[in-house]
């Protein structure tokens, strides 16, 4: 991506042919900004994140939105005191956007546990600094690639910021996901997965800061790394708007799923107060509401139900029936497969293992039309600090001082389920449930189920009341429409209190439902699945990346050892 020199006006020495970067020059300006100005600039790019996401979305400007912040990397590059100011700089707006983007922790944290506000905000403090990291370590080394790899720092900064979305989160967050509402360019995730939205993200800002900094320092402007990102942004639209069109016709033969969308506008502490045999009533007389809409299959979400959906003794605040009659009657009455979000409680002898007496699961169990058992799934992946408390198998002592998290034991099998549309087509489905939708290794391992071939739909399951009226069930939702791409199949959304839809394999968002509304619906879901080339091999692009960029790394340092005077 290297241009030939061009005349400007002005003393300008010649470019090192393998950088085209002029031996000694600063990338960007050498005479630093003032600090509060840069600061500013910082901030002004984690602000901008904030609503780039969900709820606000506005996805267009992600493609520029960390210009100000790569302005803001300024002085020499080599001077380690300008490249620590940098590192400040870059960290100051990347807390800013991780705070923002994660303020429902705090109030997730007070109806999880027994802990304070003030404590709830200090440990959302101390993870925003946690999770600010990567800015430090990702920006302030621009300007570094650049003095060293010339304007192929344009392919490798954004390299390492995939390599970076690659590391162990907590709660991961890819900045592609930005797209999920713009279908076009969202269809390269079914290529390269959701990192290769991410890369052309990176590459832009990458591009925009490069016309400043070449345009301070009387460079040549970089117009054929512009043209080819404009070509390659060209193409991938023009891909997108070729695969929308090839599976919305393939959709209108595809058989249809009626799918009841029931939702209920009750918070958790409100939820918290009520006895559980009344919210299995309360779910009872819902789903009978949906029974004249004919849906196929009825969903109740995560935790609708405390008691176990297999357990077969008789309970008068169920009208004297076992959980299990109950919800076989309840499939035969709709005439509808029927799958229940609740708990498991297992018996066992009292151990280390189990110092209560029992072992908990988060489940979901099916019922077909007829009403027969058709199995049950535990939650391979638990959430840290909601469903379990770490390490307090080594240290009991953290379930006495924190209060409100649950023991839940996580499940080993990635159960398939069965089901019949009305008209008689057989299908099968998974249930993610809540926090494993947004995990790439949950999500491959319920695509192929425990059996040969792989499910035709989705069924997620999640209870957001948790997280309040707040930002973070749109979040949530948001990043479990990049596995509907990557993996081609639809997906149904079902959440206790929104935010709940249908997501077709190229990302069309369906019947979406606003949280804490009360929602009586059927929406129509084409079992149509979709062969992508992410799961072919495409998976590989984010690890290319990574090799990308320890290569640009290893050979910026070893040119950098070169430039330094004996």
């Amino acid at each position: 991506m290297t241009e030939p020199t061009e005349p400007v006006t002005g003393p300008h020495p010649p470019e090192d042919p393998r950088t085209g970067t002029p031996p000694g020059a600063a990338a960007g300006p050498a005479a630093t900004s003032p600090l509060a100005l840069r600061l500013a600039a910082s901030v002004l790019s984690g602000v901008l994140l904030v609503f780039i996401a969900a709820p606000v979305n506005l996805h267009w400007a992600h493609w520029l939105s960390f210009v100000p912040m790569l302005w803001a990397m300024q002085g020499a590059p080599g001077d380690r005191r300008a490249h620590k100011i940098n590192a400040l700089v870059a960290f100051a707006g990347g807390w800013v956007a991780i705070f923002w983007l994660y303020f429902w922790i705090i109030e997730t944290i007070g109806r999880f546990s027994n802990l304070p506000w003030a404590v709830g905000f200090g440990l959302h403090s101390f993870f925003a600094f946690l999770f600010a990291l990567p800015y430090p370590l990702v920006f302030p080394l621009a300007p570094v690639l650049r003095r060293h790899l010339g304007r192929w720092w344009l392919l490798a900064w954004p390299a390492l910021e995939v390599a970076v979305e690659m590391l162990p989160a907590l709660f991961p967050y890819y900045h592609g996901v930005s797209q999920y509402r713009f279908l076009p360019t969202y269809q390269l995730t079914s290529v390269t997965g959701i990192t290769g939205l991410t890369f052309l993200v990176f590459l832009t800002n990458a591009l925009g800061a490069e016309w400043l900094w070449s345009r301070r320092e009387g460079r040549p402007l970089p117009y054929l790394p512009t043209g080819l990102t404009a070509g390659a942004l060209a193409g991938v639209v023009g891909f997108g708007l070729w695969r929308i069109g090839a599976i919305d016709a393939a959709a209108a033969q595809a058989p249809s799923l009626r799918v009841a969308i029931l939702q209920q506008n009750v918070t958790m502490e409100q939820r918290l107060k009520e006895s559980p045999f009344a919210a299995v009533m309360e779910w009872e007389a819902l789903s009978l509401s949906a029974k004249l809409l004919a849906p196929d299959l009825v969903i109740w979400p995560e935790g609708t139900s405390v008691l176990n959906p297999d357990d077969e003794r008789r309970f008068k605040s169920l009208n004297s029936r076992s959980p299990k009659e109950l919800f076989s009657t309840l499939a035969t009455r709709l005439n509808a497969d029927l799958l229940i979000g609740g708990g498991t409680m297992e018996d066992v002898p009292k151990s280390k293992e189990a110092p209560r007496g029992f072992l908990a699961y988060n489940s979901a169990y099916g019922f077909t039309r007829d009403g027969a058992l058709n199995g049950r799934y535990d939650k391979m992946i638990p959430l840290p600090f909601g469903e379990y408390i770490p390490l307090s198998g080594t240290f009991p002592i953290l379930n006495e001082l924190i209060s409100g998290p649950g023991d839940f034991r996580a499940g080993d099998t990635p159960t398939t389920f069965d089901g019949t549309t009305a008209d008689g087509h057989a299908y099968t489905y998974s249930v993610p449930i809540c926090y494993e939708a947004i995990l790439n290794l949950s999500m491959h391992k319920l695509l192929e189920g425990d059996r040969e071939r792989p499910v035709d739909l989705f069924v997620v399951i999640t209870n957001d009341a948790w997280f309040g009226d707040t930002s973070s069930p749109h979040q949530h939702a948001m990043l479990t429409t990049i596995h509907a791409l990557q993996l081609g199949r639809p997906m149904v959304r079902m959440a206790y209190t929104g935010v709940s839809w249908v997501v077709d394999p190229h990302g069309r968002i369906r019947h979406e439902t606003a949280p804490f509304t009360d929602v009586t619906d059927v929406a129509t879901v084409p079992l149509q699945t979709v062969d992508t080339v992410y799961t072919r091999g495409g998976w590989v692009f984010p690890y290319l990346c990574i090799g990308g960029a320890l290569g640009a790394l290893v050979v910026a340092r070893r040119r950098a050892q070169a430039q330094t005077p004996a």
